[in-house]
């Protein structure tokens, strides 16, 4: 059994930029997010949601072929659902600690009211029958 997926009826639409199957898309380009520089003003995605690649072939960096240092390629990923888990699992932490600290506010005052309140209290009213009556 091969682990590799045989993707049939694959199309490109020249107008629209999208590289799809019957079932999916697998690749779409999206003018406002493309560039090495892209603007948060046009574009869809947050910087945060998108993982920049770059690749430089190893013939230009070690010299073989002229002329090309600074050839760089690059493309950007989408990662929108993997910043959006991670901040719903950020949310779940931050409301799973306030609860856990609510609790352990709760419990520190009841035991701060029995061993500490309660007792002062009691010596008070002592200290006030005295006062009021001496003997």
């Amino acid at each position: 059994m091969s682990s590799i997926k045989t993707i049939n009826n694959i199309r490109y639409d020249f107008d629209e930029k999208v590289i799809s199957s019957e079932d999916s898309i697998f690749w779409k380009q999206n003018e406002e997010c493309a560039g090495f520089v892209i603007s948060e003003n046009h574009c869809e995605y947050r910087t945060k949601e998108m993982i920049l690649v770059t690749y430089t072939p190893l013939e230009c960096l070690s010299g073989e072929i002229e002329n090309c240092e600074d050839l760089i390629a690059y493309a950007r990923y989408n990662n929108q659902k993997a910043v959006r888990d991670e901040a719903f699992l950020q949310l779940q932490k931050t409301l799973f600690t306030c609860v856990l600290m609510s609790i352990g506010s709760i419990m520190f005052t009841n035991d701060t009211d029995y061993i500490i309140i309660a007792p002062i209290t009691k010596m008070v009213s002592i200290i006030k029958q005295l006062a009021d009556d001496p003997l």
